[in-house]
């Protein structure tokens, strides 16, 4: 499959999926990274598992998840996982030089005190010609997805990291500028081949929305396990729920939101994400 081919496989698989954001840097890491048969491929930063759920089922590999959070490794076996799965700091992985082929890092850095160290630490485990693809939030996001943000860090005011309010600060040390990326990699001994900035608009407090407010009204059971494993990250293709099911028409409207961003992007607009794709020499 080509790329373009492995990108629409993938937002097939991610079919109920509620996030944009998510199911946009899924498809474009996972397509770029096309292990060959066989190949090992570490995960740090695994949470559920979801991304090497997805992963498995496009290719024939062995995977590795690593979490600092045991909790998070023992939630990604609930939710399907059945690889490896290693509780470790991302600065010490506790794996010899060069034992993996391919390596995902998505939404982790920005987390970290030193997201240089880690990413020298993914290099180091990668085997030469590797690679790995790396997600993080960009500094200058759409003002849509967390307008709270975006206007108290126009006020210079740092917006909340901790709290009920879940914005696009929610836990991160720092957010991306594609510059600072590419510097970041480059000083951990990576080859940018290719970057690029993901999720150029969306409804208004979608970050809010998706995870302040939807994510724990699946976690509390309200809309019931049917419905809830229709929206969540199942690693197989999904039904959206009907226009006429208020979580059935959120997802529509978010959709198209994205879509109607995406078409309408110029290279000078916001961005939700950066991504990149690393390889080792």
């Amino acid at each position: 499959m080509t790329v373009a081919e492995r990108e629409r496989r993938i937002l097939e698989l991610c079919g109920g999926e509620a996030d944009p954001a998510y199911r946009r840097r899924a498809a474009w890491a996972l397509a770029r990274l096309d292990p060959p048969p066989g190949a090992r491929v570490v995960e740090v930063g695994m949470g559920a598992g979801s991304l090497l759920l997805l992963l498995a089922r496009l290719h024939d590999v062995r995977t590795v998840g690593v979490d600092v959070d045991l909790s998070r490794a023992l939630l990604a076996r609930r939710c399907g996982y059945r690889g490896a799965a290693v509780v470790a700091d991302a600065t010490a992985l506790p794996f010899r030089d060069g034992c993996f082929a391919r390596a995902l890092e998505c939404e982790v850095l920005e987390h970290l005190e030193d997201d240089r160290a880690a990413l020298a630490e993914l290099e180091r485990v990668v085997a030469a010609g590797g690679r790995a693809a790396v997600t993080v939030p960009h500094a200058r996001y759409p003002a849509s997805w967390d307008p709270l943000a975006f206007a108290l860090e126009r006020l210079g005011v740092q917006p909340p990291r901790r709290g009920p309010y879940v914005g696009i600060w929610f836990g991160h040390r720092r957010l991306y500028t594609r510059e600072l990326l590419r510097a970041v990699a480059a000083a951990a001994g990576w080859r940018v081949s290719e970057d690029t900035l993901l999720v150029r608009g969306s409804f208004p407090f979608a970050h809010f929305l998706l995870y302040g407010v939807g994510k724990r009204l699946l976690a509390s059971g309200v809309v019931g396990k049917r419905m809830a494993a229709a929206v969540g990250r199942p690693a197989e293709p999904a039904d959206l729920p009907p226009l006429h099911h208020p979580l059935g028409a959120a997802i529509r409207a978010f959709r198209w939101y994205d879509a109607r961003a995406e078409r309408r992007a110029t290279p000078e607009s916001p961005a939700v994400h950066v991504a990149a794709l690393l390889e080792r020499e």
